[in-house]
C-alpha cells in the first residue's frame, strides 16, 4: 500500500519499509518490521508518532477548558500546559461515542485528537455543547 499524498511522513515511512494500513482518509504505519525494536526505541528513547489520519479539533478561548471540562470524562480543566490526557466523549447516557487525546497548548487553547475517521463526528459532538462558552 502506497502512503498516500504526502503529508510530510511519507519519505520516512517508504526509506523504512513501513507495513501501512488504511485508516481514516489516510494511512498509518503499522509497523517498520522489528516491533519489540520500535517499544523499546519508544520505551528508551524518542519516536514520533504519525497523526495525520487522525482528526485535529482545535478548541480556544477563556471558557475552553470548562467546554471540554464538560463533555470529556476526565478532569481536563486540571491539564496543565503542553500534557496530554486520554478521554471519552459520551453520549447523555453515557455510551461512549469517542475515543480521544486531550492536549492544552496554552492557557486557553487545546488540541482534541481523534482516532481516524472520527475527526468530523468528534467536532460535530463538541460543537454539538459550545452553546454560551467563550470557546471556538
Amino acid at each position: 500500500m502506497a502512503a498516500g499524498p504526502d503529508n510530510g511522513m511519507k519519505r520516512l515511512h517508504d526509506e523504512h519499509a513501513a507495513r501501512l494500513t488504511a485508516a481514516g482518509n489516510g494511512v498509518l504505519a503499522q509497523d517498520y518490521g522489528d516491533v519489540a525494536a520500535e517499544v523499546a526505541a519508544m520505551t528508551d528513547a524518542a519516536g514520533i508518532f504519525d497523526l495525520s489520519a487522525c482528526g485535529i479539533v482545535l478548541v480556544r478561548g477563556p471558557e475552553a477548558a470548562a467546554l471540554l471540562g464538560g463533555i470529556t470524562t476526565n478532569d481536563v480543566v486540571k491539564l496543565t500546559t503542553g500534557r496530554l490526557q486520554p478521554n471519552l466523549l459520551c453520549a447523555t447516557k453515557g455510551r461512549i461515542l469517542h475515543s480521544v487525546l486531550v492536549l492544552r497548548t496554552k492557557p486557553e487553547e487545546f488540541l482534541v485528537i481523534s482516532e481516524p475517521g472520527d475527526g468530523d463526528g468528534v467536532a460535530t459532538h463538541i460543537d454539538g455543547y459550545h452553546v454560551r462558552e467563550e470557546a471556538q
